[in-house]
């Protein structure tokens, strides 16, 4: 009989982005607005795989700001420089290159803008200056001020995962126009870590092994036939990484077989061998288990046959196992 346990937790991320835009009636020089808001939100949800590396990023959402006139000037428009980020506390995460974090975000998370598919270094501004080469395009007549680009938020993983809390984070100020007037630009990041579920579903397992005749046991090391596989059956969400561990009462000097429970008739010389894909199952050693199937199903199954140890006598031949499942 083989029962089974829940094991660790792993990690799924929701990344939440919102896109604001902003504008700001003081526009340089002779300046007003013409568009006053606009807005853009979307959600994106990211599972993380355990054996997702450092450095590789864990979800992408972008955001692409259409070709639109942002502003009308009667003058002064010259001095338009382009589009300047703010860096809102956010420090560079030692090792990586335009990965960022902040006070209260989760350790083993980062944080990387683009503007067009480049990396902005944050870290290499102040205030709101540090105008990237990204200028508006001044309309006919020189008095409408358009601008089009893409702007991307990446999160990365850049360590061990732990927790953080559910309240969105400015990722940085992003303002386009000049000297800090213009658009404002706050994207936000609401990243919240769940644990994934994965249960055993068939809780016990009973081999039938059947009457054998002590006579077929001709010497150490000998069996009978082997069982049929039988399941141990798992649901598992997110296909995290399972493993597997065996445990059961002892055999001195041979930890490919379990011994009899201490039953009072128990039969004597006798032990029980399991076998998982063809190969012996050893005592308390951990097996990896392959990622569950799409649906979530995860079935491993397990065989068994008596083993002889010593000095055979006849009576009932019974083993308990306990398998223990970790997911991560």
């Amino acid at each position: 009989m083989i029962n089974g346990c829940r094991g660790k937790m792993w990690l799924n991320f929701l990344l939440f982005m919102g896109l604001f835009y902003f504008w700001h009636d003081s526009f340089a020089a002779n300046c007003t607005s013409v568009t006053s808001i606009y807005n853009r939100t979307e959600t994106l949800t990211a599972n993380v795989p355990s054996n997702l590396a450092n450095g590789q990023v864990i979800v992408r959402g972008s955001d692409t700001i259409p070709r639109t006139q942002y502003g009308a000037c009667s003058s002064g428009q010259s001095g338009i420089a382009g589009i300047g980020f703010g860096r809102l506390g956010w420090q560079l995460v030692p090792g990586y290159t335009n990965v960022y974090t902040a006070s209260g975000m989760a350790s083993g998370l980062g944080v990387r803008i683009l503007v067009d598919n480049a990396p902005v270094a944050l870290d290499s501004l102040s205030g709101v200056g540090g105008f990237l080469a990204k200028t508006w395009r001044i309309g006919p007549g020189g008095g409408k001020l358009f601008f089009q680009g893409s702007i991307a938020i990446e999160l990365v993983k850049t360590g061990d995962i732990s927790f953080i809390n559910s309240g969105p984070y400015c990722i940085t100020s992003i303002v386009v126009g000049q000297n800090g007037n213009g658009i404002s630009y706050c994207p936000y990041v609401n990243a919240r870590v769940t644990p994934a579920t994965c249960n055993v579903t068939t809780t016990n397992v009973v081999i039938p092994l059947g009457n054998v005749q002590a006579s077929i046991f001709t010497a150490v090391g000998s069996t009978s036939s082997l069982s049929q596989n039988y399941n141990i059956n798992l649901n598992c969400q997110n296909s995290p990484n399972v493993s597997m561990s065996i445990n059961g009462v002892a055999v001195s000097g041979n930890n490919n077989v379990f011994g009899l429970t201490a039953d009072a008739n128990a039969a004597k010389g006798i032990a029980v061998q399991l076998v998982r894909n063809n190969a012996n199952a050893v005592r308390g050693q951990t097996y990896p288990i392959s990622n569950a199937a799409p649906d979530g199903t995860l079935s491993i199954p397990i065989a068994a046959r008596y083993y002889r140890i010593g000095d055979v006598s006849s009576g009932a031949a019974n083993a308990r196992m306990t398998a223990t499942f970790t997911y991560k």
